[in-house]
């Protein structure tokens, strides 16, 4: 999967903006706050219609425009596919080929794509819906079953909480076949969730302890998930959620919300038996988080059809130029990569040579300079 030419309009602090990308290595320059990570979010709405630094879509509108919009032209396993996020101050609209998506589950799981910036060190830090909504994207790009299953789960859960809330109003009283119907689906949808998750969990912890040592020549680094199925028999799933549900339906009522369930699934990072969350430095959290992203990029190359855009922001700025350099010698050439930089002297020559470079000045792109 390439992404071969990039348009904006009016996003962020770009005007008009165009940029040639290609199918190796390629690098923007510029100093802080001209506009290099807004070219990386503008990629990542364009893949997956949300961005990474805000909830608000509004704010990727260039100040005194009525919209923006963010082109782009892939080759997708020998197919050209333009694809293309129109926003306005009301709505959001996607479309592939000029050609209006209404869905958006149609449009996000075409364009497959890994970003790593400073903004991912809330994966570690911050709280467990993060934690989860990194696996959730993850996988939603990787099976598009798991969008679907996700999507049916947090319907259900909704219709839950609702009729939980509803049977506190009515004084306990609740239709006992309803309720029943209720939590075998959810019940359901809930091992599903929590076998596709611990299975990618798995497969990263056994990648994860070798990219990070590759890094720090520390081997021990993994992931623990902390789910309401550990230590629970396979066989044993439905059975175990369902009783565990009937024990406790008098508090779910009591505070109107579903207590118990995968929306309150976690994972841990450990080096050492040590709580990186909690013990670990910003340096050891940041190298952790890039150790992630590079055992993700490994499963989803071995698993799709086709490779993954990868995006690279300033997440190097507290290792030394050998080890960056190293990181990047060892991406696979056959994955596209953009990276930002303050300082082209941190990147090998040779990898340079082999690069495209783009020059960003206050929001604007020079691809002439520097090759």
């Amino acid at each position: 999967m390439i992404l071969k030419k990039l348009e904006l309009k009016n996003y962020r602090n770009y005007k008009n903006a165009c940029l040639n990308f290609n199918s190796g290595l390629n690098i923007l320059i510029g100093n802080n706050a001209q506009g290099k990570t807004n070219i990386l979010e503008s990629i990542y709405v364009l893949s997956l219609s949300k961005s990474f630094l805000t909830n608000n879509d509004k704010n990727l509108i260039k100040i005194g425009a009525d919209s923006a919009k963010i082109k782009g032209i892939f080759d997708i396993q020998n197919t050209t596919k333009q694809f293309s996020v129109l926003l306005n101050h009301l709505d959001k609209k996607v479309y592939i080929n000029d050609k209006e998506v209404k869905k958006i589950s149609d449009y996000v799981l075409n364009i497959k794509i890994i970003s790593f910036g400073p903004s991912d060190l809330k994966i570690i830090k911050d709280s467990p819906s993060g934690r989860r909504k990194f696996l959730n994207i993850a996988l939603s790009q990787l099976d598009c079953k798991y969008f679907n299953t996700l999507s049916k789960f947090n319907s259900i859960l909704r219709n839950r909480n609702e009729y939980l809330k509803k049977i506190k109003k009515d004084n306990g009283k609740y239709d006992i076949a309803y309720i029943e119907v209720l939590n075998n689906k959810y019940v359901d949808l809930c091992i599903e969730i929590f076998i596709k998750r611990k299975t990618f969990v798995d497969n990263i912890n056994n990648i994860i302890f070798k990219k990070y040592g590759e890094i720090t020549g520390d081997y021990n680094l993994s992931l623990k998930y902390d789910s309401i199925f550990n230590n629970v028999e396979g066989t044993e799933y439905k059975q175990f959620l369902l009783n565990k549900l009937s024990d406790n339906f008098d508090k779910e009522i009591y505070y109107g919300n579903s207590i118990y369930g995968v929306h309150r699934d976690d994972f841990s990072f450990y080096l050492n038996d040590i709580n990186l969350g909690l013990y670990g430095s910003q340096g050891q959290q940041r190298v952790a988080i890039l150790a992630l992203k590079l055992a993700e990029l490994d499963i989803f190359t071995k698993y799709l059809n086709d490779t993954p855009i990868l995006l690279l922001d300033d997440l190097f700025s507290e290792l030394d130029i050998l080890k960056k350099n190293n990181i990047l010698k060892k991406i696979s050439p056959d994955i596209q990569t953009i990276i930002t930089t303050t300082d082209l002297n941190k990147i090998d020559d040779d990898l340079i040579s082999k690069s495209n470079i783009y020059v960003i000045n206050d929001g604007e792109v020079d691809d002439k300079n520097g090759k």
